[in-house]
């Protein structure tokens, strides 16, 4: 919405613009916690990701360095390492399927 005499943007605009981007940030967190539901799909995703070669190094790094403090830490990392890899693997899956590939 522009202003009638300066041509400006309206603060309504921004406001609705940001609306808009909570809902669809909404939408598909939801749409994202649905899939996470899925067992089966979420195994057969972190297999997969756990294939990785960075994360294969990663798992030797901690088996190699159990039970100290440090291969704790990187357990830890790699767990958190992991589930993101699993996130973007299922907005890749949410991408495709609204682009009608799937």
């Amino acid at each position: 919405v522009r202003g009638e005499k300066s041509g400006n943007l309206k603060e309504e605009t921004f406001l609705m613009s940001q609306a808009w981007a909570a809902a669809k940030f909404a939408q598909r967190s939801a749409l994202i916690a649905e899939l996470r539901l899925d067992t089966d799909l979420i195994g057969e995703i972190r297999r997969e990701v756990l294939k990785t070669k960075q994360l294969q190094r990663m798992s030797e790094a901690v088996a190699e360095l159990h039970p100290r403090k440090a291969g704790r830490d990187l357990a830890e990392a790699m767990a958190k390492r992991t589930e993101h890899l699993i996130d973007q693997q299922l907005h890749r899956y949410l991408d495709d399927q609204a682009a009608g590939r799937l």
